[in-house]
């Protein structure tokens, strides 16, 4: 044994660099010696009197020392080392031996060869480590349990897996300790989940659930287990028996840390939306949202925090029209205020997807009408109509009729008037030009989330609702440079629009606001290019900017 340890640097007192420095330090002998020794370590394994397995089992969780164990594992490492193939040739009454060794002895990482060992010969591991689990687990064992934690991570497992992982759960104890507790969700579980057939995981889980004196903590771990089999009945009787519970809650949130990590061991997609909402509910207010920077030890918050992202971002890849109002509910709840932003996020996104799923080309009938300049097929072809006719009312109050301009100023014919003013005489003059092609325009069109848009465009084709909003600024809004982004967005949430949105400036040359980096826009162009550089690619086929110019100098100009 203590060879073994010296070679294992595990005596503080044997100096070495190498394995074979150290053992030569413990013997006091010539470095050949010590690799000879070493070499004659492998021989261990060919003892006649090396304990069966059961023995070496008993042993182990009674406490009992063996002292040719380490000898044993050394050589093992040691045949390993030399000849990866060699585990194949070991006989399986050795085999059996050196499970129960590392077993009962090993410490670090699962060695390599026992993994193969594992995944060559299940049916002749899988009893010793079942025994050995049920025993230690049953014995309330402070320290881990060895050979589970890799069953939830290799498929090349997954065969002594099946034949390990039910018989523990069937026998688990009916009230467990928080170390029992980690053992359950964090290595069973997850191995169940990814191994175990649903048709024999199912009745499994139902089963343990059924069992009236189970444990609090075991029931939430099995219901969300539960998560990924039956979605519909599990998340129901989850939420039911978590309520407004915080420490319940925190059980569910460590369940969900533990079987879930960071990768998924569920199916979300299975979840209704409303119970992912109330877990959202239930884990947010406990985690921050902001990740630390720089180099961090990871803990519970950090698993809370990357589930509560998970189950956001589940609802905004969700095109349903319950996700949306589910998302549009959780940021306004006062429980998540820390949440706001990036579930603000999601909901752009969600609206993304949902008009990316309810995308359809237009008919041979619909494209017809909007190249005759009639009916428009889709909210792009609405915002293309609008703009056209406000080009041409742009043009005609620069050309042939110069009163309209004075429309938009107040009495004193130069100082523009406000924007809601500026706005109803756009509405006036527009509004007959597209109510002739079926399409309303209205102001103050109610938008989602109780804001309103300042107009907005709206028309019925083939029985579906086409809308697309228009927010509008002057020129010396001291939003105009972000409201693109902070209240356009909003408004385009409304599915009818399939997010697609028109902001218009409105120009009258006279005071202009500055961009945020101080540039001060000259002419129309020049605002519409600073405000074209500020949209990212990815909303800028989505919202379509305009800038009416109502300055007199560019009729003067010869506009």
């Amino acid at each position: 044994r203590d060879l073994a340890y010296a070679h294992e640097k595990r005596f503080s007192d044997i100096r070495g660099n190498s394995p074979a420095e150290r053992v030569q330090d413990f013997l006091g002998g010539s470095i050949e010696e010590a690799k000879a020794t070493i070499k004659g370590l492998e021989a261990t394994l060919t003892r006649n009197d090396l304990p069966e397995a059961e023995a070496i089992l008993k042993a182990g969780l009674d406490g009992g020392a063996l002292n040719i164990r380490p000898a044993c594992l050394l050589g093992a490492s040691l045949a390993f080392a030399r000849d990866p193939n060699s585990v194949l040739s070991w006989s399986d009454s050795l085999a059996r031996k050196l499970a129960a060794f590392w077993l009962t002895g090993g410490c670090g990482e699962q060695p390599e060869w026992f993994s193969i060992l594992g995944a060559s010969r299940p049916a002749l591991v899988a009893p010793i480590l079942e025994n050995y689990a049920v025993q230690k687990i049953r014995r309330r064992a402070e320290t881990n349990v060895a050979g589970l934690w890799l069953l939830a991570k290799e498929d090349r497992l997954a065969d002594i897996a099946r034949l390990v992982v039910p018989g523990i759960l069937r026998v688990f104890p009916i009230r467990a300790n928080a170390r029992q507790l980690r053992i359950l969700n964090g290595e069973l579980l997850p191995a169940a989940l990814r191994h175990i057939d649903e048709s024999e995981l199912k009745p499994l889980i139902a089963g343990r659930r059924a069992l009236k004196s189970l444990d609090l903590p075991q029931r939430i771990a099995y219901l969300v287990a539960g998560l990924g089999l039956d979605g519909q009945h599990s998340s129901g009787e989850l939420l039911e028996l978590v309520g407004s519970n915080q420490s319940r809650a925190a059980h569910l949130g460590r369940a969900l840390e533990l079987q879930g990590g960071r990768k998924n061991s569920f199916r979300p997609t299975q979840i209704p939306v409303r119970v992912i909402g109330r877990l959202i509910e239930l884990i947010g207010p406990n985690a921050s949202p902001e990740r630390p920077l720089g180099v961090h030890r990871v803990g519970a918050a950090d698993h809370q925090r990357d589930r509560a992202y998970q189950f956001i971002n589940q609802l905004a890849s969700d095109a349903s029209a319950d996700a949306a109002a589910e998302i549009a509910r959780l940021a306004g709840s006062s429980k998540l205020k820390r949440w706001k932003t990036a579930l603000d996020g999601a909901a752009f996104d969600q609206a993304r997807t949902r008009r990316d799923a309810t995308f359809s080309l237009p008919s041979t009938e619909e494209i017809a009408n909007v190249l005759a300049n009639r009916s428009p097929a889709n909210p792009q072809d609405l915002v293309a109509l609008f703009l056209d006719h406000l080009r041409n009312f742009e043009a005609k109050m620069h050309g042939e009729d110069t009163n309209l301009l004075r429309l938009f100023r107040r009495d004193d014919r130069k100082t523009p008037k406000i924007e809601n003013q500026c706005r109803d005489i756009i509405l006036d003059h527009m509004r007959d030009r597209l109510l002739g092609l079926g399409v309303h325009l209205e102001k103050e069109g109610q938008a989602a989330h109780d804001t309103r848009a300042d107009m907005r465009l709206e028309f019925i084709q083939a029985n579906r609702r086409i809308a697309v909003p228009i927010e509008i600024k002057k020129e010396d809004n001291r939003e105009l440079w972000s409201a693109w982004r902070t209240q356009l967005r909003t408004y385009t949430r409304d599915p009818a629009s399939a997010g697609i949105g028109i902001y218009c400036v409105l120009w009258f040359g006279t005071s202009p606001r500055a961009t945020p980096e101080g540039i001060r826009p000259l002419t129309p162009q020049h605002l519409l290019e600073l405000l074209s550089a500020m949209i990212p690619d990815s909303d800028g086929q989505r919202l379509h900017l305009a800038v009416l110019d109502l300055s007199f100098a560019s009729k003067q100009r010869g506009h």
